[in-house]
């Protein structure tokens, strides 16, 4: 496995003549497959160069190899990688949340499976570890998981996840923009459009039970 950390800036070498046509600036990836492509840089007028798995020859600690430099093609030129484009998503820095809808931290750093060329863990910025049988779906802000039974059986655990989650959800949200109004169940709390979250918001808002429609609602 390749670390996206280990592989972006890594020189993408031509075969033929001996040239390096680029590096790798980011890894993007398909939320149904777990596929990656390598988006090589940006051209003018929003012109991505992209490497793709069938393109290239392999992945090693000094370089990427390709053939030629056809190998790396412009999402301008092809209409195939212009769509995909807006399929496919960059996940680092992206907000975890579990199954049992627990936000966990946010994502640092992705590994790749070299040969399948699919995302094999994504680590986080608390240091946990989730493999891909453990991501559930990819959305553009959000990476849900299956939540990890064994951090949370015992209560000392549970204690220290709930307080790391409070802390997450703090610092993700405060100084966030709220795009629509969110009121609690019984109308008497109201976050208004346009408010501009601090903590003492958000402590409010999670007294009242609404953290998770806030996150769906700001920017």
């Amino acid at each position: 496995m390749r670390k996206l950390s280990e592989i972006r800036e890594l020189p993408v070498m031509e075969i033929l003549n001996g040239s390096v046509a680029g590096k790798v600036r980011d890894i993007v990836m398909n939320p149904d497959t777990k596929e990656v492509i390598m988006v090589m840089d940006e051209g003018v007028f929003f012109d991505y160069h992209i490497l793709r798995k069938e393109d290239a020859m392999g992945i090693g600690h000094d370089f990427i190899m390709i053939k030629t430099g056809q190998a790396i093609q412009s999402s301008r030129e092809n209409a195939e990688l212009a769509k995909l484009l807006t399929e496919y998503y960059s996940i680092i820095g992206l907000m975890v949340i579990t199954s049992k809808g627990n936000i966990v931290s946010h994502i640092k750093d992705i590994s790749i499976d070299e040969d399948s060329w699919q995302i094999a863990e994504i680590i986080l910025e608390d240091g946990k570890v989730y493999t891909k049988n453990q991501l559930l779906s990819v959305s553009s802000k959000y990476v849900f998981v299956q939540e990890d039974e064994d951090t949370v059986s015992e209560e000392e655990d549970t204690v220290q996840e709930e307080e790391t989650e409070k802390e997450d959800e703090v610092s993700y949200l405060t100084g966030m923009t709220v795009m629509e109004d969110v009121t609690n169940a019984d109308g008497t709390f109201t976050v208004t459009k346009g408010t501009v979250l601090t903590e003492e918001v958000v402590a409010q808002a999670k007294e009242q039970d609404m953290l998770a429609r806030l996150v769906m609602n700001v920017e």
